[in-house]
């Protein structure tokens, strides 16, 4: 009956639930509680520092640790403990950022180390995430359900960990391997470069991604539609993200990592001047959106014997890509801009980051 029951709830199944559940919670704390702070501008910067930029240190922790579900268990704690009425604002941002960042740590470690080295299982796991926020940050600005619901799922969610961690290996031990920082060069196929040759092209790859996902992060923030006003169109458009994420990663394991990327950004590309449209804009957000899982696959091929420091790597991207937008605010109302961003992070991902063609 263990095994029965197993099968049908695996790793990957029960991260991507509490992916959603997680970032439902973050996003409605922020806007239900810590929006109302006079110095909101400095609390969001902090949150998303917390959240984003220190996973890269968290996740070598957790690398170090090899007890990934207790990781992901602290960040359920830490936003549960964000809920408390009244805490200081600073805490508040502090505490809610600190349990995305260990959460997505752990959870993230555990989803690659079951991956098999397919990047379909990746897009699942990180794909609910955006329609957590969307709808979190909704109810939260709101109020439309009161703040104990969430902790009351959050706690639910916690159990629900503990279990599927008790079914799978009855231990908090898992299964990462012995921490290694040294570089890999994905598809090199036994070249006899010196190790300072292959540190530095291994070191190009991965600033060429934390460009890729940099651009990604400023075109979330900043790119706007006049059509997003109408509540249909703005879930497909978080549909369209969702999607976009999740089939990334399973077209890339059907049809190889470059035809994918070349697929999806350039017909992206074309997209992204006619996206005032509703059509050709949600269709260019979900191709754009598709590279997401296949950027996350490549660094975990580089660096595999520290998965939550890669997964950190590019979470920091995500944190510096935001940054732009925050300081100044400017939106992306040029869409010849957004073709110009996706073609870049075209031609850097074929001319820099080829891996091996994983094809099913």
């Amino acid at each position: 009956m263990k095994k029965v029951f197993y099968k049908l709830i695996r790793s990957i199944h029960v991260f991507s639930f509490a992916h959603f559940v997680i970032d439902f919670a973050c996003a409605y704390i922020v806007f239900h509680t810590l929006s109302l702070d006079r110095m909101w501008w400095l609390s969001i910067l902090i949150y998303n520092f917390c959240a984003f930029a220190l996973q890269m240190p968290i996740g070598l922790l957790a690398d170090k640790l090899n007890r990934n579900v207790s990781v992901a268990l602290l960040g359920v704690g830490f936003v549960i403990i964000s809920y408390v009425p009244n805490l200081p604002f600073l805490l508040l941002a502090i505490l809610a950022g600190l349990g995305n960042a260990f959460f997505h740590i752990g959870g993230g470690i555990e989803v690659m180390n079951v991956s098999k080295g397919k990047a379909s299982t990746l897009g699942i796991f990180v794909s609910p995430g955006a329609i957590g926020i969307y709808f979190g940050g909704m109810l939260g600005r709101e109020k439309s359900i009161p703040p104990y619901w969430v902790i009351g799922a959050l706690g639910i969610l916690f159990l629900i960990l503990l279990l599927h961690n008790t079914l799978k290996r009855k231990t908090f031990v898992t299964e990462n391997a012995p921490v290694n920082l040294q570089l890999v060069i994905p598809n090199d196929s036994g070249s006899e470069e010196k190790n300072d040759a292959k540190f530095y092209k291994g070191l190009l790859l991965i600033i060429g991604l934390m460009i890729v996902v940099g651009l990604r992060s400023y075109m979330g923030v900043a790119l706007t539609f006049s059509w997003k006003s109408s509540s249909v169109f703005a879930i497909l458009f978080i549909c369209s993200v969702v999607f976009g994420k999740a089939l990334g990663g399973i077209v890339n394991d059907f049809i190889g990592r470059n035809n994918t990327i070349f697929i999806s950004l350039l017909l992206a590309a074309f997209c992204f001047p006619m996206a005032q449209h509703p059509f050709f804009g949600i269709l260019a957000v979900f191709l754009f959106n598709m590279t997401m899982p296949i950027t996350l696959h490549i660094i975990s091929q580089i660096i595999p014997k520290a998965k939550g420091f890669a997964f950190g790597i590019l979470t920091f991207a995500l944190f510096l890509g935001y940054l732009p937008y925050y300081l100044n605010k400017n939106v992306i109302t040029n869409l010849g801009i957004a073709s110009v961003i996706t073609v870049i992070s075209l031609l850097i991902l074929i001319c820099f980051c080829k891996g091996e063609e994983h094809v099913s």
